[in-house]
C-alpha cells in the first residue's frame, strides 16, 4: 500500500507541476497580432547566432524578407527576429512559446521593434511556418509549451491549450490584408 500511494503522490505532483513548464499568455488572433505588429512579413530563414547577454541567451534569426504585408522593409531586405533562448557549446536555455526557427524555412512573421532587431508579437503566436502539400500553400503556428489564460463571464481565469490547425496561407494574408484595410494601413 505505502508503494501504491508514493507512486500516486508522484503521479499527482507530476501532474501538477505540468502547466509549469508552459508559458501562459493571452490568445491572439490575426487581426490582434496585425494591429501590434509594426510589420508583417513573409521570408525565408537565412542564419542564426546565439548570443549571451547578462547570463540570459538569446538566438537572433536573419530572415530575408520575400513580402511585406504591413510596414517597411529595410533596403537590405532582412530582419533580424532576436528570441529568448539558444544552444551555445556552454549549455543552452529553453523558453517555453519562444518562436522557434529553423535555416531554410519559410515563414510569415508579425513583429514589433526592440532596439536594433525586432520580436514576434505573441511569442510563437507571431510565426507561421509555411509548407507545402497536396491542398496547396499551408501555413501552422507552432504553439507547444503555450497554456492560453481564459476569461470567463465574471472574470475568472483559466487555462486552456489552443489547437494550432494547418490553414491556407492565403486565409492569414486575407486576414491581414481585410485588417490593413480596416485600420487604414496603421
Amino acid at each position: 500500500m505505502p508503494r501504491c500511494t508514493c507512486a500516486m503522490a508522484i503521479v499527482g505532483i507530476a501532474a501538477w507541476a505540468a502547466p509549469a513548464r508552459a508559458t501562459v499568455m493571452l490568445s491572439l488572433t490575426t487581426e490582434q497580432l496585425t494591429d501590434q505588429a509594426s510589420i508583417v512579413v513573409r521570408g525565408r530563414v537565412v542564419s542564426q547566432q546565439v548570443a549571451s547577454d547578462a547570463g540570459r541567451l538569446w538566438t537572433d534569426t536573419t530572415l530575408r524578407v520575400d513580402a511585406a504585408l504591413k510596414g517597411t522593409v529595410p533596403a537590405s531586405k532582412t530582419v533580424v527576429v532576436r528570441q529568448p533562448g539558444g544552444e551555445t557549446a556552454a549549455g543552452g536555455m529553453i523558453v517555453a512559446g519562444a518562436a522557434r526557427f529553423q535555416r531554410g524555412e519559410e515563414v510569415l512573421v508579425f513583429l514589433r521593434p526592440v532596439g536594433t532587431v525586432h520580436m514576434a508579437v505573441g511569442m510563437c503566436q507571431g510565426k507561421y511556418r509555411i509548407y507545402r502539400d497536396a491542398g496547396g500553400v499551408r501555413a501552422r503556428r507552432e504553439l507547444g509549451g503555450v497554456a492560453f489564460a481564459v476569461l470567463d463571464g465574471q472574470g475568472r481565469a483559466s487555462l486552456k491549450r489552443v489547437p494550432s490547425p494547418d490553414v491556407p496561407l492565403a486565409r492569414v494574408v486575407s486576414a491581414v490584408q481585410r485588417r490593413m484595410a480596416v485600420r487604414g494601413a496603421r
